[in-house]
């Protein structure tokens, strides 16, 4: 038999951040960015309170739901990339996945193909990255 102890992670957090802003959560090590990050992204349901996004509490809306209006206002970089991201796969297949999500690439496969080059030209990458 295993039992786990209640942990309490985070307490009375109350935290606004407005259209276009660019946040960083620094702190000391276990003292909860990373949970609070995963409560926001919905990857973990939080005991309490709400997460508003645009007035709307996500937590009462539909798992798929919320996943999909999150993706296309809120990102987060993980600490370790190696495992975000596959390493098998080129840097076109993320962003081209990044460009169908948010729905930036067009509506056919042609004008995708023609973002998804726009941008790898901005950052100097190669087709073969």
């Amino acid at each position: 038999m295993f039992s786990r102890e209640s942990v309490r992670a985070l307490h009375g957090v109350d935290l606004t951040i407005g259209r276009g802003e660019i946040v960083a959560l620094v702190g000391e090590s276990g003292s909860g960015k990373s949970t609070l990050a995963r409560c926001v992204a919905r990857l973990e349901r939080p005991s309490s309170g709400e997460i508003l996004l645009d007035g709307v509490d996500v937590l009462k809306r539909d798992r798929f739901q919320a996943s999909r209006a999150f993706r296309s206002q809120l990102q987060m970089v993980f600490q370790d990339p190696f495992g975000s991201l596959n390493p098998a796969h080129r840097v076109e297949h993320f962003l081209r996945r990044s460009l169908v999500i948010h729905r930036k690439g067009g509506s056919s496969e042609t004008e995708t193909q023609q973002r998804l080059e726009e941008l790898m030209t901005t950052v100097a990458c190669r087709p073969t990255c």
